[in-house]
C-alpha cells in the first residue's frame, strides 16, 4: 500500500499557522493578520486529506467508514474535552443572555456546523464575539463539512473521471475564489464564516497534493533546482500577510490569494536545503506544529475567560498568562488525548464510535437541558448587593429587548420595514390612496432603526415609513438593501413624498491609525484617528441626488461600554468618557464643514442631547448596548423631542 511519506516540514507549517492566530487574538500590533492561519490550516488539511484518499484509492484499500474513523480519532477527543471544560467556566462567568448562546454554540460545535450559527450570530472581528468561547470552532465545522463530500466525490471521480480529477478540482477552485471574491464587498460575514466561498482554500491544497502525486517525476524539471527560492517567496507572501491584513481587508477574497499561495508554494517545494525549509523541520517548530490542534483549541477559551473576568483589555501580563496556559493545557491534551485516541492497540474502531455517539448525545443533552430549563440558574445575581442587583435587573431588562419586534407600527400607513420589497410597495402604494399627506421616509442602518421609534412617537405625520437595516449604509450596495433600488423608488414616486430622513451610526465615518472603522481602538484616547471624508462625502452624493428635500440626522453619541458588566464588577456610578462626545461633536463640524446646500445636515444634539453622565434616567438604562439606544431611551426620547413634528 502506498503511504504519503511523512514531511516534518509541514508540521512546522503548522506551528507557522497557529502561533499568529493566537497573537492575533491576543491583540499583538505586529500579527493584525494573523487570523490567516486559519486560511493556511485549510491548505495544509487540503493536501493532506486528499493525498492520503488519493493514495488509498490507487491501492484499492480506501474504506469510508476508516477515514471518517481517522476524523473522529483526529477532533473529538479534545474537542469534547475543551467544551467540558468551558461550561463551568460559562456558567460562572457569563451573563444570563451569553450563556444562552453558548449552550446553542456547543450544540452546534459538536454537530459541526457552529459556523452557521456565528453567522447568524455577528461578524467575526466585532467586539460580542470576544466573549464567545467556542467561536474558534467555526473553522472546524468548515473542514468537516468539507470531508463529508470529499470522499464521496474522489470516490466517483476515481471511478468515473480519473483523469479529470485535477482539472475538476481547479475548475471548483475558481468558481469558489470569484464568489468570495464577489461576496467579501456584498456578503461579508457569510463569505468569512460559509463553506462555498472556503472551498477553494482547502481545493488549493488538494490539488498540490495531486499534483505532486501524479507528476512527482516532473517537480525537479519544473522547478530546475529553484525550490529554496519558490519557498523563500512562498513564506515571504505569508509573512508580508500576516503584518499588513487585518479585520478591514476583504477576506476571504482577491488578496487572500497571497498567504494561500504562499503555503502552495512551500508544499510543492519542500523539503530542500534550503534555509527556510531547514527552519520548518527544527525540532521545536516541529512539535509545536504537532501540538497545533490542542493550540487551537485552548486559547480562544482561554482568553476570552481572562476578559470577562477583568471587565478590560487584556494587559500584557494576561497575556503572558494565557499564552503560558494555553501552551500547558496542549501539551496535556495532546500526550493524554490527542497521542492515545490515535493508538488503534488502546481504542478499537468500535470503542471510537461509540465514544463519539456518546460524547455528541451527552453534550447535546447537557446543552439542551440548561437552555430550556433552569436547573443550573446563573449565580451572578446572588453575588450582588441590593443595589447592583436593581441596577443588574435593569440592564438585563434594557439589553435583552428584540429590536425587529419592537419597532412601532400601527398597522396603517406608519410602520418599519428591513428592506425595499414587494410587500412595503404594496403597503406604500395603499397609503398614497389612503392618505391626503405625502410620505416621510427615514433611511439607514440600525441606528435609524432606534431613529424609527423615536421619529414615530414624536412625528405629525400619519404616513411615515423607514426602511432601515443593520450595516445598511450609503457606502454598500448589496443585493438585500440597495440605494440604487431605493433611489430608483423615490424618483417613480417623488409627487408622493414630502421628505427623506437619513440616519447611520458615526464610528462608519470614523477610521482608526490602520484605516479601520467601526473600530474599538478609536475609543481608546492613545490611539490616532480621523474623520473619513470619502464616506462622508458619498452620503452627500447620494442624498443630493434625490429629488425631494433631504435631512441628514448626525450619529447620536455611542456609549462603547458593556454597562451590565460593569455592574456586574460593582460600579455603581456611571458615565460616557467626555473624549467620545468630543469625537462626535469633531464629526459633526467636519460634515457640516462641507455645507452641501442640497442636503440639510442637523447635528443630533438639535433632535435630543444625549449627555455624558445620563446613562440612567430613573429605571431606563439609555443604551441596549455599546452603540444602540435602548427601547425606553427610543420612548424618553420620543415623547420630548419636538424635531418631528413639522
Amino acid at each position: 500500500m502506498s503511504r504519503l511519506n511523512y514531511r516534518k516540514e509541514i508540521d512546522g507549517l503548522r506551528s507557522v499557522a497557529v502561533l499568529p492566530v493566537i497573537f492575533f487574538h491576543l491583540n499583538i500590533d505586529s500579527f493584525t493578520g494573523g487570523y490567516l492561519g486559519v486560511d493556511i490550516f485549510f491548505v495544509i488539511s487540503g493536501y493532506l486529506i486528499t493525498t492520503i484518499i488519493y493514495l488509498e484509492l490507487t491501492d484499492s484499500t480506501f474504506n469510508i467508514l476508516n477515514f471518517y474513523e481517522r476524523r473522529i480519532r483526529r477532533i473529538v477527543p479534545v474537542l469534547t474535552t475543551v467544551i467540558l471544560f468551558t461550561l463551568p467556566l460559562s456558567w460562572y462567568l457569563m451573563i444570563p443572555s451569553e450563556f444562552k448562546e453558548y449552550l446553542l454554540s456547543i450544540f452546534s460545535t459538536i454537530l459541526f456546523f457552529s459556523n452557521i450559527l456565528f453567522w447568524n450570530q455577528s461578524d467575526y472581528f466585532d467586539n460580542p464575539s470576544e466573549f464567545k468561547p467556542l467561536l474558534h470552532t467555526w473553522s472546524l465545522s468548515i473542514e468537516e463539512q468539507f470531508y463529508f463530500f470529499l470522499p464521496l466525490v474522489l470516490l466517483f471521480l476515481y471511478k468515473y473521471f480519473k483523469n479529470q480529477i485535477i482539472k475538476t478540482f481547479i475548475v471548483i477552485f475558481f468558481l469558489s475564489y470569484f464568489l468570495a471574491i464577489y461576496s467579501s464587498f456584498h456578503y461579508e460575514s457569510a463569505n468569512f464564516y460559509l463553506l462555498p466561498t472556503r472551498i477553494w482554500e482547502l481545493l488549493s491544497g488538494s490539488i498540490s497534493g495531486l499534483i505532486l502525486i501524479r507528476y512527482a517525476n516532473y517537480k525537479d524539471k519544473i522547478f530546475k533546482n529553484k525550490n529554496n527560492l519558490i519557498t523563500t517567496f512562498g513564506f515571504t507572501l505569508i509573512l508580508f500577510s500576516f503584518y499588513f491584513f487585518d479585520s478591514s481587508t476583504k477576506h476571504p477574497g482577491l488578496s487572500t490569494l497571497l498567504p494561500v499561495f504562499g503555503t502552495v508554494l512551500i508544499i510543492l517545494s519542500t523539503p530542500n536545503n534550503g534555509i527556510i525549509s531547514r527552519f520548518l523541520s527544527l525540532r521545536f517548530m516541529v512539535y509545536i506544529g504537532l501540538l497545533s490542534y490542542s493550540l487551537y483549541l485552548w486559547h480562544v477559551p482561554l482568553i476570552t475567560f481572562i476578559k470577562i473576568y477583568k471587565q478590560s483589555d487584556l494587559l500584557f501580563t494576561d497575556k503572558i498568562i494565557a499564552f503560558l496556559l494555553t501552551v500547558f493545557l496542549s501539551i496535556i491534551s495532546y500526550n493524554l488525548i490527542e497521542k492515545k485516541f490515535k493508538n488503534k492497540n488502546l481504542f478499537t474502531s468500535k470503542q471510537i464510535f461509540i465514544n463519539f455517539f456518546i460524547s455528541v448525545f451527552l453534550l447535546m443533552g447537557i446543552s439542551s437541558t440548561l437552555y430550556f430549563t433552569d436547573i443550573f440558574t446563573n449565580n451572578i445575581e446572588n453575588k450582588l448587593d441590593d443595589d447592583s442587583r436593581y441596577l443588574y435587573k435593569l440592564a438585563l431588562e434594557h439589553t435583552n429587548t428584540d429590536t425587529l419586534l419592537t419597532r412601532y407600527d400601527n398597522n396603517e400607513c406608519k410602520f418599519f420595514s428591513l428592506k425595499l420589497d414587494e410587500q412595503f410597495i404594496e403597503r406604500f402604494d395603499n397609503c398614497i390612496e389612503s392618505q391626503n399627506e405625502k410620505a416621510v421616509i427615514l433611511l439607514g442602518d440600525s441606528h435609524a432603526m432606534n431613529l424609527h421609534n423615536i421619529a414615530y412617537l414624536s412625528t405629525n405625520s400619519n404616513f411615515f415609513v423607514t426602511i432601515a437595516n443593520g450595516g445598511s449604509r450609503i457606502k454598500l450596495n448589496d443585493n438585500e438593501y440597495s440605494f440604487k433600488e431605493i433611489s430608483e423608488f423615490i424618483q417613480k414616486n417623488q409627487t408622493n413624498i414630502e421628505k427623506v430622513y437619513y440616519h447611520q451610526s458615526g464610528s462608519y465615518l470614523i477610521e482608526d491609525y490602520k484605516g479601520r472603522v467601526d473600530s474599538a481602538e478609536v475609543y481608546k484616547s492613545n490611539k490616532t484617528y480621523s474623520i473619513k471624508k470619502s464616506y462622508i462625502n458619498l452620503n452627500f452624493q447620494f442624498l443630493s441626488s434625490l429629488p425631494v428635500k433631504t435631512i441628514w440626522i448626525g450619529a447620536f453619541l455611542e456609549s462603547r461600554q458593556d454597562f451590565v458588566r460593569k455592574i456586574i464588577s460593582g460600579k455603581k456610578e456611571f458615565e460616557i468618557p467626555n473624549s467620545h462626545k468630543l469625537l462626535f461633536n469633531e464629526l459633526d463640524q467636519a460634515i457640516l464643514s462641507i455645507n452641501n446646500k442640497k442636503v440639510l445636515y442637523v447635528p443630533f444634539d438639535q433632535v435630543y442631547e444625549l449627555k455624558t453622565d445620563e446613562i440612567f434616567i430613573g429605571s431606563c438604562l439609555l443604551y441596549r448596548d455599546g452603540d444602540h439606544l435602548s427601547l425606553c431611551a427610543e420612548e424618553y426620547i420620543g415623547n420630548r423631542t419636538s424635531f418631528f413634528e413639522n
